[in-house]
């Protein structure tokens, strides 16, 4: 169980479940996602977004989200997909958008090389 109750993942699942029972059966179409500050109803992308952050705040992540999207991209190119299983997830609508601002080449490290430790140097 998470240290902090606003993590709690199955009890946010339990919480909607009874929510969405007590609304009646589910529709074709009906929101996932919903708001409950003032008009209940689907939460727009700007409110999700804020929850993610607030979340990743929580978890101790403080990179931005373009990071996020560098990174998959990036490692999606190290693993030769197409071009277009790039682009397509991290939405960039021109190649050169993703290699000029969010390529980074993966770089990885020999299996047999040892993890790195941090020494600790002390003044003789």
């Amino acid at each position: 169980m998470p240290d902090s109750p606003a993590l709690d993942v199955v009890h946010w699942i339990r919480r909607l479940l009874t929510l969405s029972t007590k609304r009646g059966p589910s529709q074709a179409g009906s929101p996932l996602l919903l708001t409950t500050r003032g008009k209940v109803g689907p939460a727009s992308r700007t409110v999700i977004a804020g929850w993610v952050s607030t979340a990743l705040s929580a978890a101790g992540i403080t990179a931005p989200p373009g990071s996020v999207r560098a990174a998959v991209g990036s490692s999606r190119a190290a693993a030769g997909l197409p071009l277009e299983d790039i682009l397509r997830p991290g939405n960039w609508q021109h190649c050169s958008t993703f290699f000029a601002h969010y390529y980074r080449p993966v770089v990885r490290r020999p299996a047999s090389l040892p993890p790195l430790v941090e020494a600790s140097f002390s003044p003789v």
